[in-house]
């Protein structure tokens, strides 16, 4: 007889949130935000994390993204950090194109979509948007892009640099994440 209750659900969520991360760089995970300067123009950013450690990875900050832009970040995030096993990510149009699968394909990447409608699969992803968009996108009025670049980029070197992380001892990610630039 199949399990019901609390624990089932539990159990069936869990089983689709594969693969498990397992250590640096073995699954980092995507999502998007979204706001507006002061004079209405909408702008998104770009929002990476490796799974295993919160290390939040880049921030990017633009009036939107195509996914040419995105397989940008992603070349340049592999530059500097090393290829991940997994992108964990939605079905956005940015993120399931032929640009980004191409690229994955290319670096030996798998790519790991969530099911449409879930967002708790991509649970690392959306903690870190509803994190950013309560400290940073709800607590400040940007005046332009650029200022939404800085004060983004500084956030996000002090959610990596001092923020502390229950699942991680109360340690910042940085001290769990292997941040060297790869040569």
């Amino acid at each position: 007889m199949p399990p019901t209750g609390v624990n089932a659900a539990r159990r069936s969520v869990q089983a689709r949130l594969d693969p498990p991360p397992h250590g640096p760089n073995s699954v980092w995970c995507m999502d998007f935000s979204e706001d507006r300067v002061e004079n209405g123009r909408r702008f998104q950013t770009l929002l990476v994390k490796d799974e295993a450690t919160a290390y939040c990875l880049v921030l990017p900050v633009a009036r939107s993204f195509k996914a040419v832009d995105v397989e940008r970040e992603l070349d340049r995030m592999v530059e500097q950090y090393g290829c991940p096993d997994f992108v964990r990510c939605d079905n956005g149009g940015q993120f399931i194109a032929f640009v980004v699968q191409r690229w994955a394909q290319r670096r030996g990447i798998r790519m790991a979509h969530i099911d449409p409608g879930k967002p708790w699969q991509n649970g690392a992803a959306e903690s870190l948007v509803a994190t950013y968009r309560r400290e940073v996108l709800d607590a400040e009025l940007f005046h332009t892009l650029l200022e939404a670049e800085v004060i983004s980029e500084r956030w996000r070197r002090m959610y990596n640099e001092q923020r502390p992380h229950s699942r991680l001892n109360y340690r910042p990610p940085a001290t769990a994440y292997p941040a060297k630039k790869v040569v």
